[in-house]
């Protein structure tokens, strides 16, 4: 590696790069600084041509884009027709693969349900993350039934395919801050061994949910976040990374980046537990009802007597997805605010409004 190419950082393409766990996994896993390459499209062809990077990963809409720049392509890259790492090769050269297969591949595996033979749901098959889903399985001999709302197997009749061993969601449904949505109910696919949803954020969909309630295995997205990354990894480093490694990379990082949520009635305790649990664990603690009120420039019960309980409501829903985004913290809020303040007739709210 020359010395250029040692200063030279590693990194993600995209339009609109927001929060992400990339660059911590990459921080894990190998050491890397990862920086996010936010450009145009009318930027591309510059950045391609550029030697402002080492090695890059490709995110929307870039992964076919990227082609026209790349002087070869592996032959999974080739076969898929889009590409997701872009490696800068020691004579210069761009070479284009894609690490996504080998991600998804991992999810399956350690789900642990034989496909061979079986039929598999794939919902959003169409889409980039569906059709390597759909690859991968195919590859690995299950029978592949794609559903999307214009398919032939839709979310209206999707409960007739009842001999389906696996569903696998590739759509974004139930991400956050759309949780607990599904794309569908599990309802009547009573032959399911296993759910597989590559939404990684919250960690356990509305779907896995639902998985869960009924005793079917399932896992989330998390794993195949870090595995294309453990690959992408040994593309850039010549570094392999074990599996063992990459498993104990997403325990870690889904320990440390899910929120802990400590809700009870006022006056029981949850300020001094909720301190402590974060001085034990290193996570921030907020207290949920101080940073409203913050928010708000009052106490709760001011807004509710000025504004309604509607109106609260509303902002409380707000704060709560503001603070939802902050990874790794502890919360603790009331169970109700200011009971004695609202009229005798008021309706009880949830603390979780679920939209249908």
């Amino acid at each position: 590696m020359t010395d250029v190419a040692a200063t030279r950082p590693y990194g993600v393409l995209g339009r609109v790069l927001g929060h992400s766990y990339t660059p911590t996994i990459y921080k894990e896993l190998a050491g890397l600084e990862y920086v996010r390459f936010e450009r145009e499209p009318e930027d591309l062809a510059a950045f391609m041509t550029g030697d402002e990077w080492e090695g890059t990963n490709v995110t929307i809409p870039y992964k076919r884009a990227v082609m026209d720049y790349l002087d070869e392509l592996s032959p999974l890259a080739e076969r898929m027709g889009n590409v997701n790492t872009v490696t800068r090769l020691p004579d210069g050269r761009l070479r284009g693969d894609n690490t996504d297969y080998f991600g998804f591949q991992c999810l399956v595996e350690e789900l642990g349900v034989e496909i061979a033979g079986k039929k598999v749901l794939v919902l959003g098959a169409t889409g980039g993350a569906g059709t390597t889903a759909s690859m991968v399985l195919g590859d690995l001999g299950a029978i592949v039934v794609p559903v999307g709302r214009a398919s032939e197997v839709n979310y209206d009749n999707i409960a007739q395919q009842s001999d389906a061993a696996l569903l696998v969601n590739c759509t974004p449904a139930g991400m956050f801050p759309h949780c607990p949505d599904s794309p569908c109910t599990l309802e009547g696919l009573d032959a399911l061994e296993g759910v597989i949803d590559i939404v990684y954020n919250p960690a356990r969909t509305g779907l896995m949910l639902e998985a869960e309630r009924r005793g079917i295995p399932c896992i989330g997205g998390l794993l195949m976040l870090v595995a294309q990354a453990a690959q992408a990894v040994e593309r850039y480093t010549g570094q392999d990374t074990p599996r063992e490694r990459i498993l104990d990379v997403t325990e870690r990082l889904s320990h440390r980046e899910q929120n802990i949520a400590l809700i009870g009635m006022p006056g029981s305790g949850k300020t001094r537990v909720g301190e402590q649990i974060a001085l034990l664990t290193g996570r921030e603690h907020i207290d949920l009802d101080r940073a409203l009120e913050e928010r708000l420039g009052m106490p709760c019960a001011d807004f509710i007597v000025e504004r309604g309980e509607p109106a609260f409501r509303e902002q409380e829903t707000a704060g709560r997805h503001l603070q939802a985004q902050r990874p790794g913290a502890f919360h603790r809020r009331r169970r109700r605010h200011a009971r004695r303040e609202l009229p005798a007739a008021a309706p009880e709210q949830s603390d979780c409004d679920a939209q249908p």
